[in-house]
């Protein structure tokens, strides 16, 4: 069991149990990975904004290569980017190129062109949004 940092975007959430999520983050270096954050859903999370889709964020996690599930330790927010859009367009925009990246991408191979072409997307949204 490895200690793995790196950057990643929240594509999805899922409730785990009465306190814990699932976190569905494709991250820069690790491709998409699949997160317990456990007491994510207690108020205040110690999360915070870092596990809402659209978010960027650094994540600390405990990687098991045999398991698709992996521990949650730490979440930093780098960008909020979904409280950051007030048009309803832009954001059904800005969660289709989510929902694009969750279809097309299988398994934790990293595509570092392709985080940085969502990361990239996402921040044009942002800001075609402010004008």
């Amino acid at each position: 069991m490895a200690l793995v940092r790196g950057e990643g975007i929240v594509l999805k959430t899922h409730a785990l149990g009465d306190t814990s999520r699932i976190v569905v983050v494709y991250m820069r270096d690790q491709g998409m990975t699949r997160l317990v954050a456990k007491g994510a859903r207690k108020t205040p999370s110690r999360f915070g904004f870092a596990l809402e889709p659209l978010s960027r964020a650094r994540f600390v996690f405990y990687h098991k290569p045999d398991r698709d599930l992996h521990l949650l330790s730490q979440a930093d927010t780098l960008d909020p980017t979904g409280s950051r859009i007030t048009d309803l367009v832009r954001l059904a925009h800005a969660e289709a190129a989510l929902e694009l990246i969750d279809r097309l991408v299988w398994g934790e191979e990293p595509h570092a062109e392709l985080y940085d072409l969502l990361a990239a997307t996402l921040e044009s949204v942002v800001a075609a949004s402010r004008s």
